[in-house]
């Protein structure tokens, strides 16, 4: 995957003095053997062989001398073939200097492209060679307070802060060998990659959104031929099939940056994740719920399963209406649905459907995307495969089960992303409010439930408690002792709730789907004309027209409407109005023999365009 990097063992001026001794030897020894040897018989044959010995040495050295200085570099490429490559393009390139060009105006939305950047394997510290070619923009003077940027897209969370360490180019001598990384590097922190909705939610919607920005892909969505470097330190994970659908070379993570324990330097590398796709926070500095200003629509989520599910080969589009399924998402070691046969009948009674009971332990990632895209609801208790209903057909439901104690007005990431503007999925929970119909697990590890590691105190008081207390993330005892029930589904109750979720998905069909519209804004009102109207005013008037946008007539269904200011030339305060038409006589307000200034804008709903060039006219 990446070459190493050689300083060459002698210098050039080494080469030189050592190319002419070695002349200078074999120019004496042959003029002794040919004194000496002159008078034999054999002293042509001698002769001959000394000549070719001589040439065959001075070759092997200047051969050698040749590939090490002038084509010393192996570098990792984007075929994941080893080229060589000449050292302007890549050792002297580097010696050259690191460049930086960072966009975004805080930690928080910051994304940086380097040029030769740097990562030491032994210290862990990335490091920026200030040389010649080095450039340096959009980089903070206080980097450092706390971070130039977050390496994850969850916000601010202190182990994924990154920065650099400042080294002049020339302590590049310092390393006898470097790995060079060439082509483009997408460098990030992956959050939680064991857990699929983190997996898509943190990691794999930004990374997309990211490379989509970054990418010079030409036809194609993004650049497969980059490479991912995950550099938090986990192993590849469980999902590393989802993560390499995203580049065609092999997946980089941190332990392979230590092989050998040489610089590694990446030719050009996006660090950092966009953070427009996220929806949820997590609760780490304030209690879970949805971020307070969401950006991302149905149109990025539905534009990154569509490349999923190409990348995966799986070109099959179902309407829900056609679909003969439902999907119920079962587990095998905890969080258990202990009657999953009686919910099974129960919806095909309902629905007469079909029900496809699917799980991480008995389906692969491909089989399960292709599954739950050909149903018309997706049943599951709280947990993360409930992010996969990204992948129903437009119309279908998502039913989310809880266990007993466990409110889901408190933990809302599916019940959003269902929500987002264009999902056009229906959402409905399930509560168990029957303690009898739960099964507890307090001898179980802390991280599953278990409670005997507590005093006794603690152990009743978290029994007793009827509803989880509002927590942080992560190991609050009372919400593990509840999230990691068995729980016994009531059929009368599921089946209530089911029915509500099917009269939902039935209403959103004959409603109409939701379009998940793109921010079109109006343009600049045209030709602003303002004229004193011919005789028939008893008090002054002025006639003010215009011309819409030249984008109005693209916003079908919305209300296009104009907003008007009047002011007078020598005034702070001015006469607004709000109207329809695109000319009209203004009376009211105004004054005799006064010049105004006129603006005019558009409004489309709740969206305000930028007013056209000004008008001005006086009264008479």
């Amino acid at each position: 995957m990446a070459g190493v990097v050689t300083r060459p063992p002698v210098g050039n001026r080494d080469f030189a003095s050592f190319a002419l001794c070695t002349g200078a030897y074999l120019y004496a020894s042959t003029k002794r053997m040919v004194n000496d040897m002159k008078q034999s018989a054999i002293f042509p044959v001698i002769f001959h062989v000394c000549v070719f010995l001589a040439l065959q040495i001075t070759y092997n050295v200047v051969v050698q001398q040749w590939n090490v200085d002038l084509s010393k570099l192996t570098v990792a490429t984007t075929s994941c073939k080893s080229k060589k490559v000449s050292k302007l393009s890549s050792f002297e390139s580097l010696r050259l200097g690191s460049s930086v060009w960072c966009s975004g105006t805080s930690k928080s939305d910051r994304i940086c492209k380097f040029k030769n950047l740097c990562y030491h394997p032994v210290h862990k510290e990335y490091m920026f060679f200030h040389g010649l070619n080095s450039v340096i923009d959009g980089v903070p003077k206080d980097r450092f307070n706390p971070a130039l940027l977050d390496l994850s897209s969850v916000d601010d969370h202190n182990v994924q802060y990154f920065n650099y360490v400042d080294f002049p180019a020339h302590s590049l001598d310092a390393y006898e060998n470097v790995t060079i990384f060439d082509g483009n590097n997408y460098i990030f922190h992956r959050f939680h990659p064991d857990n699929i909705m983190h997996a898509i939610h943190d990691d794999l919607l930004p990374l997309f959104h990211t490379m989509k920005q970054y990418s010079n892909s030409g036809s194609s969505q993004i650049d497969l031929n980059s490479r991912l470097v995950f550099m938090e330190g986990y192993e590849l994970g469980p999902y590393s099939e989802l993560y390499q659908l995203f580049s065609r070379l092999q997946l980089v993570i941190k332990d392979n940056l230590t092989v050998n324990n040489t610089l590694k330097c990446f030719q050009n590398a996006v660090v950092g994740l966009s953070k427009f796709t996220t929806w949820y926070q997590y609760g780490f500095d304030q209690i879970q719920g949805p971020l307070p200003e969401i950006q991302i629509t149905a149109k990025q989520i539905y534009e990154f399963t569509r490349f999923v599910r190409e990348r995966l080969g799986i070109n099959e589009s179902v309407s829900h209406t056609q679909s003969p399924q439902v999907v119920l998402c079962t587990r095998h070691h905890n969080r258990l649905i202990l009657n999953d046969q009686e919910i099974s009948n129960a919806i095909i009674t309902k629905m007469n459907k079909r029900v496809a009971k699917v799980s991480f332990e008995t389906h692969s990632l491909e089989r399960m995307i292709r599954i739950i895209g050909r149903s018309s609801g997706l049943i599951g208790m709280h947990g993360s495969i409930l992010v996969m209903a990204m992948f129903l057909p437009q119309g279908s439901f998502l039913m989310e089960l809880f266990p007993y104690g466990v409110v889901p007005w408190n933990y809302r990431p599916y019940k959003t992303l269902a929500g987002l503007p264009g999902m056009n999925l229906v959402y409905q929970d399930w509560i168990n409010t029957n303690e009898e119909n739960t099964v507890t697990h307090p001898d179980r590890l802390p991280a599953f439930g278990g409670i005997a590691h507590l005093s006794k105190d603690e152990q009743e008081d978290i029994i007793n408690t009827k509803e989880v207390p509002l927590h942080y993330c992560c190991n609050d005892p009372y919400w593990l002792y509840r999230i990691y029930q068995d729980t016994k589904i009531d059929i009368d109750s599921f089946s209530a709730s089911l029915n509500t979720a099917i009269e939902g998905s039935h209403k959103l069909f004959t409603q109409g789907f939701q379009a998940a519209n793109e921010l079109l804004l109006p343009g600049k009102v045209l030709n602003v004309s303002c004229v004193v109207p011919e005789g028939g005013h008893t008090v002054p008037a002025l006639a003010i027209s215009w011309k819409p946008p030249i984008n109005v007539q693209y916003f079908e269904n919305f209300t296009v409407q104009y907003e008007v200011w009047i002011q007078k030339e020598v005034a702070r305060d001015y006469l607004a109005y709000i109207l329809a038409p695109t000319e009209y006589v203004f009376t009211e307000g105004l004054v005799r023999h006064t010049k105004y200034r006129i603006w005019v804008r558009c409004l489309v709903n709740d969206l305000v365009g930028p007013f056209g060039v000004m008008g001005s006219c006086t009264t008479e």
